[in-house]
């Protein structure tokens, strides 16, 4: 691996990526990612994961909605051969 990420953690960036959870006002719910990816990944410890390597942020006073760091998770999801569509807004 390029970056050193796994393919779990790939799949919790393509999954925020594509939904553009990629700011503050975007995040996204820890329920509703258990509720679409619960079966594939072990959700919890991939979010703890990315969150120490920098991929990932949190509401400061709400610890349940999480996004993407835009750039980071856009280089790691090009170097792994994954498509990525260009985010003009957030």
């Amino acid at each position: 691996m390029p970056c050193g990420l796994s393919d779990d953690e790939l799949t919790l960036l393509h999954y925020l990526y594509a939904h553009r959870n990629l700011g503050e006002k975007r995040s996204r719910s820890i329920l509703a990612i258990r509720g679409n990816l619960e079966d594939r990944i072990p959700v919890d410890e991939i979010v703890q994961s990315l969150m120490n390597k920098g991929y990932l942020s949190r509401k400061r006073k709400k610890d349940w909605n999480y996004w993407a760091i835009a750039g980071k998770a856009k280089g790691a999801l090009i170097d792994h051969g994954y498509q990525v569509e260009r985010v003009f807004r957030l």
